[in-house]
Protein backbone atom coordinates (compact mmCIF):
# COMPACT_ATOMS: atom_id res chain seq x y z
CA UNK A 1 0.00 0.00 0.00
CA UNK A 2 2.81 2.38 0.79
CA UNK A 3 4.36 1.55 -2.60
CA UNK A 4 1.09 2.10 -4.38
CA UNK A 5 0.75 5.34 -2.73
CA UNK A 6 4.31 6.66 -3.72
CA UNK A 7 4.13 5.44 -7.13
CA UNK A 8 0.29 7.09 -7.71
CA UNK A 9 1.14 10.46 -5.59
CA UNK A 10 4.50 11.21 -6.58
CA UNK A 11 5.55 8.79 -9.80
CA UNK A 12 8.11 7.73 -7.57
CA UNK A 13 9.24 4.34 -5.67
CA UNK A 14 10.17 3.33 -2.20
CA UNK A 15 11.71 0.09 -3.71
CA UNK A 16 15.53 -0.04 -3.35
CA UNK A 17 16.05 -3.60 -4.57
CA UNK A 18 14.85 -6.19 -6.40
CA UNK A 19 11.29 -7.70 -5.46
CA UNK A 20 11.37 -11.50 -6.36
CA UNK A 21 14.04 -14.17 -5.03
CA UNK A 22 13.99 -17.72 -5.65
CA UNK A 23 17.84 -20.01 -6.73
CA UNK A 24 15.13 -22.44 -8.64
CA UNK A 25 13.70 -19.90 -11.09
CA UNK A 26 17.16 -17.44 -11.31
CA UNK A 27 19.14 -20.90 -12.22
CA UNK A 28 16.40 -22.29 -14.55
CA UNK A 29 16.50 -25.47 -12.53
CA UNK A 30 13.21 -27.56 -12.15
CA UNK A 31 11.62 -27.92 -8.17
CA UNK A 32 9.72 -29.40 -5.81
CA UNK A 33 8.08 -28.32 -2.57
CA UNK A 34 6.45 -30.52 -0.08
CA UNK A 35 4.29 -29.27 3.03
CA UNK A 36 5.43 -32.13 5.38
CA UNK A 37 8.22 -33.05 6.95
CA UNK A 38 11.00 -35.51 5.26
CA UNK A 39 12.73 -37.87 7.78
CA UNK A 40 16.09 -38.68 5.81
CA UNK A 41 19.27 -39.08 7.06
CA UNK A 42 21.77 -36.49 5.76
CA UNK A 43 25.40 -35.61 5.65
CA UNK A 44 28.06 -32.73 5.07
CA UNK A 45 29.31 -32.12 1.90
CA UNK A 46 32.70 -29.92 2.09
CA UNK A 47 33.47 -29.91 -1.32
CA UNK A 48 32.15 -30.98 -5.00
CA UNK A 49 34.05 -32.38 -8.34
CA UNK A 50 32.68 -32.20 -11.53
CA UNK A 51 31.77 -35.53 -13.25
CA UNK A 52 33.64 -37.41 -15.69
CA UNK A 53 33.47 -37.37 -18.97
CA UNK A 54 34.72 -39.76 -21.79
CA UNK A 55 35.23 -40.19 -25.28
CA UNK A 56 33.65 -43.47 -26.66
CA UNK A 57 34.70 -44.96 -29.84
CA UNK A 58 37.88 -43.00 -30.25
CA UNK A 59 38.56 -44.39 -33.06
CA UNK A 60 35.51 -43.72 -34.94
CA UNK A 61 35.69 -43.60 -38.62
CA UNK A 62 33.31 -41.40 -39.71
CA UNK A 63 33.94 -38.29 -36.40
CA UNK A 64 32.38 -37.39 -33.43
CA UNK A 65 29.56 -35.76 -32.09
CA UNK A 66 28.70 -33.26 -28.23
CA UNK A 67 25.40 -33.64 -27.44
CA UNK A 68 23.67 -30.13 -26.84
CA UNK A 69 23.55 -30.40 -22.58
CA UNK A 70 23.34 -27.14 -21.66
CA UNK A 71 26.50 -25.17 -20.11
CA UNK A 72 29.28 -27.73 -20.33
CA UNK A 73 28.46 -28.26 -24.56
CA UNK A 74 29.00 -24.27 -24.51
CA UNK A 75 32.38 -24.78 -22.77
CA UNK A 76 33.54 -27.85 -25.43
CA UNK A 77 32.67 -25.34 -27.93
CA UNK A 78 35.10 -22.43 -26.72
CA UNK A 79 37.71 -24.85 -26.54
CA UNK A 80 37.20 -26.25 -29.76
CA UNK A 81 37.60 -22.79 -30.86
CA UNK A 82 40.91 -22.27 -29.15
CA UNK A 83 41.88 -25.51 -30.87
CA UNK A 84 41.04 -24.06 -34.12
CA UNK A 85 39.11 -27.21 -34.86
CA UNK A 86 36.83 -27.80 -37.46
CA UNK A 87 33.30 -27.94 -35.67
CA UNK A 88 29.65 -28.36 -37.17
CA UNK A 89 26.20 -27.23 -35.06
CA UNK A 90 22.72 -29.76 -35.82
CA UNK A 91 19.88 -26.99 -36.43
CA UNK A 92 17.71 -30.22 -36.21
CA UNK A 93 17.35 -33.39 -33.23
CA UNK A 94 18.93 -36.49 -35.40
CA UNK A 95 19.54 -40.48 -34.25
CA UNK A 96 22.56 -41.90 -35.46
CA UNK A 97 24.13 -45.30 -34.01
CA UNK A 98 20.67 -45.92 -31.68
CA UNK A 99 22.12 -42.39 -29.53
CA UNK A 100 19.41 -39.36 -30.20
CA UNK A 101 21.29 -35.64 -30.38
CA UNK A 102 19.31 -32.45 -29.73
CA UNK A 103 19.56 -29.37 -31.80
CA UNK A 104 23.06 -27.39 -30.99
CA UNK A 105 24.73 -30.82 -30.88
CA UNK A 106 28.28 -30.38 -32.14
CA UNK A 107 30.08 -32.02 -35.21
CA UNK A 108 33.50 -32.80 -35.45
CA UNK A 109 34.38 -34.57 -38.82
CA UNK A 110 37.76 -36.21 -38.97
CA UNK A 111 38.01 -34.68 -42.84
CA UNK A 112 38.97 -31.36 -42.00
CA UNK A 113 40.70 -31.72 -38.81
CA UNK A 114 44.44 -32.95 -37.58
CA UNK A 115 44.76 -36.67 -37.36
CA UNK A 116 45.45 -36.42 -33.54
CA UNK A 117 41.98 -35.11 -33.23
CA UNK A 118 41.00 -38.11 -30.80
CA UNK A 119 43.54 -37.32 -28.13
CA UNK A 120 42.30 -33.40 -28.27
CA UNK A 121 38.72 -34.03 -27.65
CA UNK A 122 39.99 -36.77 -24.70
CA UNK A 123 41.42 -33.72 -23.03
CA UNK A 124 38.24 -31.79 -23.50
CA UNK A 125 36.20 -34.72 -22.71
CA UNK A 126 37.82 -34.98 -19.34
CA UNK A 127 39.01 -30.93 -18.60
CA UNK A 128 34.93 -30.40 -18.72
CA UNK A 129 33.40 -33.36 -17.56
CA UNK A 130 31.08 -33.93 -21.17
CA UNK A 131 31.08 -37.47 -22.99
CA UNK A 132 32.00 -37.51 -26.74
CA UNK A 133 30.71 -39.78 -29.09
CA UNK A 134 32.60 -41.15 -32.00
CA UNK A 135 30.73 -42.28 -35.35
CA UNK A 136 31.37 -44.93 -37.64
CA UNK A 137 28.91 -43.29 -40.79
CA UNK A 138 27.48 -40.36 -41.64
CA UNK A 139 24.18 -42.31 -42.09
CA UNK A 140 21.27 -41.29 -39.36
CA UNK A 141 18.51 -43.48 -38.03
CA UNK A 142 16.84 -40.50 -38.04
CA UNK A 143 17.20 -36.98 -39.25
CA UNK A 144 19.60 -35.47 -41.44
CA UNK A 145 22.46 -37.02 -42.81
CA UNK A 146 25.48 -35.75 -40.74
CA UNK A 147 26.77 -34.20 -44.44
CA UNK A 148 23.75 -32.44 -44.91
CA UNK A 149 23.22 -28.49 -44.89
CA UNK A 150 21.42 -28.81 -41.81
CA UNK A 151 24.36 -29.23 -40.00
CA UNK A 152 26.06 -25.41 -39.90
CA UNK A 153 30.00 -24.68 -40.08
CA UNK A 154 30.58 -22.32 -36.72
CA UNK A 155 33.13 -19.62 -37.01
CA UNK A 156 34.78 -18.41 -33.78
CA UNK A 157 33.95 -15.28 -32.23
CA UNK A 158 35.69 -12.30 -32.97
CA UNK A 159 34.60 -10.79 -29.87
CA UNK A 160 34.21 -6.64 -29.10
CA UNK A 161 32.18 -5.34 -26.19
CA UNK A 162 31.53 -1.69 -25.23
CA UNK A 163 31.93 -0.27 -21.74
CA UNK A 164 31.88 3.43 -19.99
CA UNK A 165 29.40 6.23 -19.86
CA UNK A 166 26.53 6.09 -20.88
CA UNK A 167 26.81 2.08 -20.54
CA UNK A 168 25.07 0.86 -17.26
CA UNK A 169 27.95 -0.71 -15.18
CA UNK A 170 26.02 -3.38 -13.74
CA UNK A 171 24.68 -4.82 -17.32
CA UNK A 172 28.27 -4.67 -18.02
CA UNK A 173 29.86 -6.21 -15.64
CA UNK A 174 27.53 -9.16 -15.73
CA UNK A 175 27.87 -9.76 -19.01
CA UNK A 176 31.91 -9.35 -18.88
CA UNK A 177 31.66 -11.67 -15.85
CA UNK A 178 30.01 -14.13 -18.12
CA UNK A 179 32.46 -13.96 -21.11
CA UNK A 180 35.80 -13.60 -19.52
CA UNK A 181 35.82 -15.24 -15.83
CA UNK A 182 32.83 -17.98 -16.28
CA UNK A 183 33.59 -19.10 -20.19
CA UNK A 184 37.27 -17.44 -21.20
CA UNK A 185 36.19 -16.70 -24.19
CA UNK A 186 38.51 -13.92 -26.00
CA UNK A 187 37.66 -10.63 -26.05
CA UNK A 188 38.58 -6.87 -26.67
CA UNK A 189 36.98 -3.91 -24.62
CA UNK A 190 36.62 -0.19 -26.01
CA UNK A 191 34.70 3.08 -24.80
CA UNK A 192 31.44 4.30 -27.51
CA UNK A 193 33.71 7.26 -28.29
CA UNK A 194 36.29 4.98 -29.60
CA UNK A 195 33.84 3.83 -31.86
CA UNK A 196 34.20 6.35 -34.76
CA UNK A 197 37.98 5.56 -34.69
CA UNK A 198 37.72 1.22 -34.51
CA UNK A 199 38.50 -1.34 -37.54
CA UNK A 200 35.32 -3.01 -36.76
CA UNK A 201 36.41 -5.86 -39.64
CA UNK A 202 38.51 -7.19 -36.94
CA UNK A 203 35.00 -8.32 -35.24
CA UNK A 204 32.12 -10.80 -36.10
CA UNK A 205 30.26 -9.78 -32.76
CA UNK A 206 30.29 -7.35 -30.96
CA UNK A 207 28.19 -6.58 -27.49
CA UNK A 208 26.66 -2.98 -26.15
CA UNK A 209 25.54 -3.71 -22.91
CA UNK A 210 22.50 -1.53 -21.52
CA UNK A 211 22.84 2.10 -20.84
CA UNK A 212 22.25 4.29 -17.91
CA UNK A 213 20.43 6.99 -20.71
CA UNK A 214 20.35 8.32 -24.21
CA UNK A 215 22.71 6.92 -26.33
CA UNK A 216 22.60 8.84 -29.44
CA UNK A 217 24.65 12.04 -29.26
CA UNK A 218 27.78 9.44 -28.02
CA UNK A 219 27.65 6.87 -30.71
CA UNK A 220 26.23 9.45 -33.49
CA UNK A 221 25.23 8.85 -37.02
CA UNK A 222 28.71 8.39 -38.47
CA UNK A 223 28.92 5.89 -35.41
CA UNK A 224 25.45 4.61 -36.34
CA UNK A 225 26.26 4.25 -39.50
CA UNK A 226 29.45 2.51 -39.35
CA UNK A 227 27.73 -0.55 -37.13
CA UNK A 228 24.87 -0.59 -39.46
CA UNK A 229 27.88 -1.16 -42.28
CA UNK A 230 29.61 -3.36 -40.03
CA UNK A 231 25.98 -5.66 -39.35
CA UNK A 232 25.18 -5.61 -43.11
CA UNK A 233 28.61 -7.27 -44.21
CA UNK A 234 28.20 -9.83 -41.90
CA UNK A 235 28.58 -8.88 -38.29
CA UNK A 236 26.63 -9.83 -35.16
CA UNK A 237 25.37 -7.04 -33.46
CA UNK A 238 23.95 -7.87 -29.54
CA UNK A 239 22.18 -5.08 -27.80
CA UNK A 240 20.11 -5.65 -24.46
CA UNK A 241 18.18 -3.11 -22.21
CA UNK A 242 18.67 0.48 -22.64
CA UNK A 243 21.11 -0.28 -26.00
CA UNK A 244 18.63 -2.23 -27.57
CA UNK A 245 15.63 0.19 -26.76
CA UNK A 246 18.13 2.77 -28.75
CA UNK A 247 17.95 0.39 -32.38
CA UNK A 248 14.42 0.17 -31.59
CA UNK A 249 13.51 3.89 -31.23
CA UNK A 250 11.70 5.28 -33.90
CA UNK A 251 13.95 8.45 -34.42
CA UNK A 252 17.13 5.82 -35.46
CA UNK A 253 15.30 2.73 -36.80
CA UNK A 254 18.34 0.71 -36.56
CA UNK A 255 16.11 -2.20 -35.85
CA UNK A 256 12.65 -3.22 -37.18
CA UNK A 257 11.54 -4.07 -33.19
CA UNK A 258 9.99 -0.88 -31.96
CA UNK A 259 8.88 0.42 -28.34
CA UNK A 260 5.46 -0.09 -27.31
CA UNK A 261 5.39 3.86 -26.03
CA UNK A 262 6.20 4.40 -29.66
CA UNK A 263 3.89 2.35 -31.16
CA UNK A 264 0.56 2.82 -29.30
CA UNK A 265 -0.97 3.84 -32.65
CA UNK A 266 -0.49 0.09 -34.10
CA UNK A 267 -1.04 -1.68 -30.69
CA UNK A 268 -4.11 -3.76 -32.62
CA UNK A 269 -1.60 -5.02 -35.40
CA UNK A 270 0.89 -5.99 -33.09
CA UNK A 271 -2.11 -7.87 -31.48
CA UNK A 272 -3.43 -9.37 -34.38
CA UNK A 273 0.19 -10.62 -35.13
CA UNK A 274 0.52 -12.37 -32.23
CA UNK A 275 -2.48 -13.79 -32.01
CA UNK A 276 -1.78 -15.76 -35.40
CA UNK A 277 1.60 -16.64 -33.89
CA UNK A 278 -0.04 -18.24 -31.37
CA UNK A 279 -2.53 -20.05 -33.48
CA UNK A 280 -0.09 -21.58 -35.68
CA UNK A 281 2.25 -22.44 -32.83
CA UNK A 282 -0.63 -24.19 -30.98
CA UNK A 283 -4.30 -24.27 -33.05
CA UNK A 284 -7.43 -24.67 -30.84
CA UNK A 285 -11.14 -24.24 -31.02
CA UNK A 286 -11.87 -21.94 -27.94
CA UNK A 287 -15.82 -23.32 -27.54
CA UNK A 288 -16.81 -20.84 -24.81
CA UNK A 289 -15.52 -17.69 -27.09
CA UNK A 290 -17.26 -19.54 -30.33
CA UNK A 291 -20.44 -20.45 -28.73
CA UNK A 292 -20.55 -17.60 -25.62
CA UNK A 293 -19.01 -15.11 -26.29
CA UNK A 294 -20.66 -12.51 -23.98
CA UNK A 295 -19.34 -14.64 -21.11
CA UNK A 296 -15.42 -14.42 -22.29
CA UNK A 297 -15.60 -10.72 -22.97
CA UNK A 298 -13.53 -8.85 -20.47
CA UNK A 299 -15.26 -5.65 -18.74
CA UNK A 300 -14.03 -2.46 -17.35
CA UNK A 301 -14.91 -0.71 -14.26
CA UNK A 302 -17.83 0.87 -16.00
CA UNK A 303 -19.51 -2.03 -16.90
CA UNK A 304 -18.19 -1.27 -21.25
CA UNK A 305 -16.40 -3.55 -22.39
CA UNK A 306 -12.70 -3.09 -22.38
CA UNK A 307 -11.69 -2.89 -25.97
CA UNK A 308 -14.30 -0.95 -26.93
CA UNK A 309 -13.27 1.68 -24.42
CA UNK A 310 -9.97 2.02 -25.33
CA UNK A 311 -10.95 1.96 -28.97
CA UNK A 312 -12.54 5.96 -28.20
CA UNK A 313 -9.83 7.26 -26.19
CA UNK A 314 -8.03 9.85 -28.33
CA UNK A 315 -4.64 9.54 -29.05
CA UNK A 316 -3.46 12.00 -26.63
CA UNK A 317 -6.00 9.92 -24.15
CA UNK A 318 -3.91 6.41 -25.51
CA UNK A 319 -0.24 8.62 -24.65
CA UNK A 320 -1.32 9.37 -20.91
CA UNK A 321 -2.24 6.39 -20.22
CA UNK A 322 0.63 4.29 -21.61
CA UNK A 323 2.43 7.20 -19.52
CA UNK A 324 0.93 6.23 -16.30
CA UNK A 325 0.95 2.32 -16.75
CA UNK A 326 4.84 2.72 -16.67
CA UNK A 327 4.95 4.16 -13.47
CA UNK A 328 3.96 0.90 -12.59
CA UNK A 329 7.50 -1.15 -14.42
CA UNK A 330 8.75 -4.22 -13.02
CA UNK A 331 11.39 -3.81 -10.59
CA UNK A 332 13.24 -7.18 -10.18
CA UNK A 333 9.90 -9.10 -10.66
CA UNK A 334 10.27 -12.92 -12.62
CA UNK A 335 7.87 -13.19 -15.55
CA UNK A 336 7.30 -16.68 -17.07
CA UNK A 337 8.26 -16.14 -20.92
CA UNK A 338 7.41 -18.80 -23.62
CA UNK A 339 10.46 -19.85 -26.31
CA UNK A 340 10.74 -20.69 -30.25
CA UNK A 341 12.20 -24.46 -29.77
CA UNK A 342 12.77 -23.93 -33.37
CA UNK A 343 15.52 -21.44 -33.53
CA UNK A 344 18.99 -22.00 -32.81
CA UNK A 345 19.01 -19.21 -30.49
CA UNK A 346 17.28 -21.94 -28.17
CA UNK A 347 19.75 -24.45 -28.05
CA UNK A 348 19.25 -26.27 -24.96
CA UNK A 349 16.46 -24.42 -23.53
CA UNK A 350 13.23 -25.75 -22.90
CA UNK A 351 9.87 -24.37 -23.83
CA UNK A 352 9.39 -22.23 -20.65
CA UNK A 353 12.03 -19.26 -18.97
CA UNK A 354 11.49 -17.40 -15.86
CA UNK A 355 13.01 -13.88 -16.77
CA UNK A 356 14.09 -11.47 -13.88
CA UNK A 357 12.64 -7.80 -15.57
CA UNK A 358 13.92 -4.68 -13.91
CA UNK A 359 12.92 -2.23 -16.63
CA UNK A 360 10.44 0.27 -18.22
CA UNK A 361 11.32 -0.66 -21.85
CA UNK A 362 8.27 -2.61 -23.57
CA UNK A 363 9.52 -4.46 -26.88
CA UNK A 364 6.85 -5.21 -29.89
CA UNK A 365 8.03 -7.15 -32.74
CA UNK A 366 6.20 -9.09 -35.75
CA UNK A 367 7.74 -10.34 -38.93
CA UNK A 368 10.24 -10.46 -40.22
CA UNK A 369 11.59 -10.08 -37.14
CA UNK A 370 11.97 -13.55 -35.53
CA UNK A 371 10.79 -13.44 -31.56
CA UNK A 372 12.66 -16.01 -29.91
CA UNK A 373 11.32 -15.70 -26.50
CA UNK A 374 8.14 -13.99 -25.47
CA UNK A 375 6.55 -13.00 -22.26
CA UNK A 376 3.13 -14.74 -22.15
CA UNK A 377 0.43 -13.46 -23.67
CA UNK A 378 -1.56 -14.80 -20.96
CA UNK A 379 -1.40 -12.16 -18.42
CA UNK A 380 -2.87 -14.25 -15.56
CA UNK A 381 0.32 -16.79 -16.09
CA UNK A 382 2.82 -13.69 -16.43
CA UNK A 383 4.08 -13.13 -12.83
CA UNK A 384 5.89 -16.22 -11.32
CA UNK A 385 7.72 -14.46 -8.03
CA UNK A 386 7.77 -10.79 -7.18
CA UNK A 387 5.63 -7.50 -7.05
CA UNK A 388 3.90 -6.83 -10.21
CA UNK A 389 0.94 -4.33 -10.86
CA UNK A 390 -1.80 -4.81 -12.94
CA UNK A 391 -0.83 -2.19 -14.95
CA UNK A 392 1.98 -3.90 -16.00
CA UNK A 393 0.57 -7.33 -16.32
CA UNK A 394 -1.52 -5.42 -19.30
CA UNK A 395 1.40 -3.87 -20.22
CA UNK A 396 3.98 -6.50 -20.60
CA UNK A 397 1.78 -9.68 -21.69
CA UNK A 398 3.10 -10.76 -25.33
CA UNK A 399 5.80 -8.46 -25.30
CA UNK A 400 9.25 -9.35 -26.79
CA UNK A 401 12.14 -10.80 -24.95
CA UNK A 402 14.65 -11.70 -27.27
CA UNK A 403 14.96 -11.37 -31.25
CA UNK A 404 16.88 -11.70 -34.02
CA UNK A 405 16.90 -10.00 -37.22
CA UNK A 406 18.51 -10.30 -40.78
CA UNK A 407 20.46 -7.18 -41.50
CA UNK A 408 21.84 -7.18 -45.28
CA UNK A 409 24.44 -10.41 -44.96
CA UNK A 410 25.13 -9.78 -40.92
CA UNK A 411 21.98 -10.09 -37.82
CA UNK A 412 20.66 -7.94 -34.60
CA UNK A 413 20.03 -9.65 -31.90
CA UNK A 414 18.08 -7.62 -28.93
CA UNK A 415 17.70 -8.66 -25.39
CA UNK A 416 14.86 -6.66 -23.53
CA UNK A 417 16.93 -6.92 -20.46
CA UNK A 418 20.10 -8.06 -19.00
CA UNK A 419 20.32 -12.16 -19.43
CA UNK A 420 23.01 -12.43 -16.88
CA UNK A 421 20.93 -10.26 -14.04
CA UNK A 422 23.37 -9.41 -11.46
CA UNK A 423 25.55 -12.55 -12.60
CA UNK A 424 22.69 -15.48 -11.18
CA UNK A 425 20.16 -15.85 -13.58
CA UNK A 426 21.37 -19.29 -15.24
CA UNK A 427 18.82 -19.59 -17.27
CA UNK A 428 18.68 -16.46 -20.02
CA UNK A 429 22.68 -16.10 -19.77
CA UNK A 430 22.06 -19.57 -21.96
CA UNK A 431 20.50 -17.46 -24.53
CA UNK A 432 23.97 -14.61 -24.30
CA UNK A 433 25.90 -17.49 -24.79
CA UNK A 434 24.35 -18.77 -27.76
CA UNK A 435 24.41 -15.84 -29.31
CA UNK A 436 28.14 -15.14 -28.94
CA UNK A 437 29.34 -19.08 -29.49
CA UNK A 438 27.06 -19.73 -32.11
CA UNK A 439 25.90 -16.04 -33.65
CA UNK A 440 29.11 -16.11 -36.44
CA UNK A 441 28.11 -18.90 -37.69
CA UNK A 442 23.87 -19.14 -37.60
CA UNK A 443 24.07 -15.30 -39.38
CA UNK A 444 22.18 -15.31 -42.20
CA UNK A 445 25.38 -14.73 -44.24
CA UNK A 446 27.58 -18.03 -43.79
CA UNK A 447 30.01 -19.22 -46.69
CA UNK A 448 29.50 -23.32 -46.58
CA UNK A 449 33.36 -23.84 -45.70
CA UNK A 450 34.62 -20.60 -43.79
CA UNK A 451 36.61 -21.30 -40.94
Amino acid sequence: EEERRELEKFGETKMYEISAWSVSMAYDLDAYETTSLINVSTETINQTSLSNGEIYNPDAVYGFIIDMVGEKTMLALNRIFQEELTVFASEKPVTIEGISYQPGALLLRKLGNPKNLPDILCEIAHEIGINIQGVNTGKPDHGSYLGAPTFRLLRQPRLAMFYGSPLNYTSTGSMWFAIDNQLGIPHSLYTLDGLNGMDLTQFNVIILPSSWGPMGDRIGNYGKSKLEEWVENGGTLILEGGSAAWAADTSNSFSSVRLRRQSLDKLSDYDRYLKRELAAEAPEVDTMALWHPDKVVKKTDNGKDEKEGKSKMSKEEIEDYEKWQRRFRPRGVIMQADIEKEHWLSFGMSDKLPIIVYSRNCFLSSKPVNTIVRFTPKENSLRLSGLLWPEARERWAGTAYLTQERKGRGQVIMFAGSPNFRAYTYGTRQLLINAVLYGPGFSSYSAPYER
